[in-house]
């Protein structure tokens, strides 16, 4: 983390004006992403603010999470997501292990108690959200969720060394 330097994050209008131009050339799906994901911030607006802003494009059909520390599902969060029509209930959250001393020893601001509260929050509001995690020796998956014949493209919105953007699939 030291060598990435400090989190930067993109302005929130030039995300915008990007996934318009993504579902311009027909792409149906984006997928926000970067590295710390859930600390975005550009002045008063986060994470969710930026979720809500793609949920209005028109011609985006599916919004997507990059990997989310489990720190930024809260009450708040959960009742602002519930309203994103577009988004997909697809979450990886990151778990660093399954141990709570082990958790507490990486520094990790969360206890498998509370991951696990997490997950309930986002089950609270989608009926079987796909949510798994890798840790660094095992992936666990809680649901299944599937989907074919996707257009996506990913957007760092949050970085710490250059803005990717790369469209992977177009729809025909």
């Amino acid at each position: 983390p030291y060598v990435r330097g400090r989190v930067r994050s993109r302005k929130p209008e030039d995300i915008v004006n990007e996934v318009k131009t993504l579902a311009a050339t027909g792409v149906k799906e984006v997928v926000l992403t970067g590295i710390n994901l859930g600390f975005y911030k550009d002045e008063d607006k986060t994470l969710i603010d930026v979720i809500e802003m793609a949920d209005s494009i028109e011609g985006i059909e599916r919004i997507r999470l990059g990997s989310v520390d489990p720190e930024i599902i809260t009450e708040e969060f959960v009742a602002r997501l519930k309203h994103v029509k577009k988004m997909c209930p697809h979450f990886h959250l990151s778990m660093q292990s399954g141990c709570d001393n082990v958790l507490k020893a990486m520094n990790r601001h969360y206890t498998t108690k509370e991951y696990f509260e997490k997950c309930e929050m986002l089950r609270s509001i989608y009926e079987n959200p796909a949510m798994w995690a890798i840790s660094s020796k095992s992936a666990i998956l809680f649901s299944l969720f599937s989907a074919v014949n996707l257009s996506i493209s990913f957007i760092v919105i949050s970085h710490n060394i250059s803005i990717v953007s790369l469209q992977l699939t177009k729809s025909s």
